[in-house]
């Protein structure tokens, strides 16, 4: 489950340090264009150069595009999008708690909670 509170109270913590490394990251770029290779999937790919070697035509290793490691992370990506964009409670942290305190009479509602919860994930 995703509470909306619970992001709130990191957003607030994460938020300030996301905007530090990002200013580094620009004020510190050897080329003015660096930030863009990395928005782009630029990269270098070295079996491309070892390629060029066998052949004679040559091609240039310098590459836009996800790349295998972009692939996995793309589908790494998608999966976490699903669970973040279908898991988000209604309820906030406290109330979800609530309705989950334990009680004989409920056991059987809470088994079925916890459940439905745990092949969610």
């Amino acid at each position: 489950m995703i509470f909306i509170d619970k992001l709130k109270e990191r957003e607030k913590i994460l938020n300030p340090e996301f905007n530090r490394l990002i200013d580094l990251a620009w004020n510190n770029q050897s080329h003015k264009g660096d930030l863009l290779l990395v928005h782009i999937n630029g990269f270098y790919e070295e079996s491309i150069s070892k390629n060029n070697t066998f052949s004679d035509k040559k091609y240039n290793p310098h590459v836009i595009g996800p790349g295998p490691e972009g692939h996995s992370e793309l589908a790494h990506y998608s999966f976490i999008n699903k669970y973040r964009t279908t898991n988000i409670s209604k309820l906030n942290y406290s109330e979800y708690l609530k309705l989950h305190e334990y009680t004989p009479e409920r056991s059987k509602e809470i088994d079925e909670l916890v459940d439905l919860e745990e092949t969610s994930i």
